[in-house]
């Protein structure tokens, strides 16, 4: 298992433009050839498919994906829809969450291959659609009382769990057994930025990290991803 640093267009956000699990990498249509090169070298994917959500570009704020399945929001246009549900029917369950007003799923769902964390104020039939595509249990919650976003406030893999700086001990152990992995703990990256998932790309292979992030940055989150 591989760390790395890199950046996409730019910036050190590798998390907001690209949705990972062990198998497929979905990038941006216009992600640099470089890019890609680093997500099947570290993350040692299998497949690569370049896609836009809703003419966007920021795959990871608006959709989220494990092993079991994919969810996107309802903004998706018709022929990217059918270009995903194309590519990846065969690998993974595929639905469209319809029935809610909010459309950054990336931001609203932490999840694993076991368990996923949901902003609290997701509707409950949406929470039965995440639970049955990605195949997980899911619970409602927050990371902290000010912190409701919990896609983009966390990250984690099938081995570890970071979270951002205002958990407490106890909710880092409460999310730590919830998630079934061996180690958590609160972090930042970037020099500093609190929402972990915006420069972080992990699946349980490897972890591509934001360039700006510092060397103790980096050496906490491959030790708790257990990716270094």
């Amino acid at each position: 298992m591989v760390l790395t640093t890199a950046s996409i267009f730019g910036t050190p956000n590798v998390g907001v433009y690209a949705l990972v699990n062990d198998k497929i990498a979905i990038l941006p249509e216009s992600a640099p050839k470089k890019f890609e090169n680093l997500v099947l070298e570290i993350l040692e994917v299998e497949r690569v498919i370049r896609c836009t959500i809703g003419g966007l570009s920021i795959l990871g704020i608006l959709a989220a994906i494990n092993n079991n399945g994919i969810v996107l929001p309802k903004i998706i246009l018709d022929r990217e829809l059918d270009l995903l549900t194309k590519e990846l029917k065969d690998l993974l369950n595929v639905e469209v969450i319809r029935d809610t007003r909010y459309t950054a799923l990336g931001n609203l769902i932490l999840v694993n291959d076991h368990s996923a964390l949901v902003y609290d104020r997701l509707e409950d039939s949406v929470v039965k659609v995440i639970e049955d595509i990605l195949d997980v249990e899911v619970m409602k919650g927050r990371i902290s009382d000010d912190v409701g976003v919990v896609g983009s406030a966390g990250v984690v893999n099938n081995q570890g769990l970071l979270l951002h700086p205002s958990a407490s001990e106890s909710k880092v152990e409460e999310l730590m057994e919830f998630f079934k992995v061996s180690k958590a703990d609160v972090g930042t990256v970037n020099k500093g930025v609190p929402f972990l998932r915006t420069g972080i790309l992990t699946n349980n292979k490897g972890a591509l990290v934001g360039d700006d992030s510092t060397g103790p940055e980096l050496m906490h989150i491959g030790r708790i991803l257990g990716v270094s």
